[in-house]
């Protein structure tokens, strides 16, 4: 595996991207790695999705190692704001589906036996199991874990 440097404005900001996965998409039944959030911002380059919404870039900015410009106030930065403020006790309210925490639980169990057609295993030898993806795509994993994460990200 490669290794690459960064400064430490950078690695900062790839910090608040794994934590911010860690929160939104693992959840806490899983980890997020920091190869995790880098291979997160390679997926999303393209995508039309604000990344500036959910992290404090202004740092970056003013080191000019952040070029997108994007008018943020046409965003609601609120929403993600309040996302990652929520602690565990109001994750029964954060779903708005009325959800609790076992049945989001007893759901996150059920994906790879709801979606055992998007899931297998790897025929990569860096990778112990692969999901295919809707665009047709497919992600190596290590655990059934991450198999779950991408399932509840990707199928939910």
């Amino acid at each position: 595996m490669q290794t690459i440097e960064v400064t430490d404005e950078q690695h900062a900001y790839l910090e608040q991207v794994r934590s911010t996965l860690q929160d939104e998409v693992v959840g806490r039944y899983g980890t997020c790695r920091d190869c995790d959030a880098v291979q997160f911002l390679i997926d999303n380059f393209d995508d039309e999705r604000s990344l500036s919404e959910a992290f404090d870039t202004d740092a970056l900015v003013e080191n000019g190692e952040l070029r997108y410009t994007e008018d943020v106030s046409s965003t609601e930065p609120s929403d993600a704001g309040d996302q990652s403020d929520a602690d565990g006790e109001d994750d029964s309210d954060a779903g708005g589906d009325g959800a609790t925490d076992d049945e989001m639980l007893d759901e996150m169990m059920n994906l790879l036996d709801t979606h055992d057609d998007k899931w297998d295993e790897s025929p990569s030898g860096d990778h112990r199991y692969r999901v295919e993806l809707p665009d047709g795509g497919s992600e190596d994993v290590q655990t059934k874990d991450d198999v779950r994460a991408i399932l509840f990200r990707e199928y939910r």
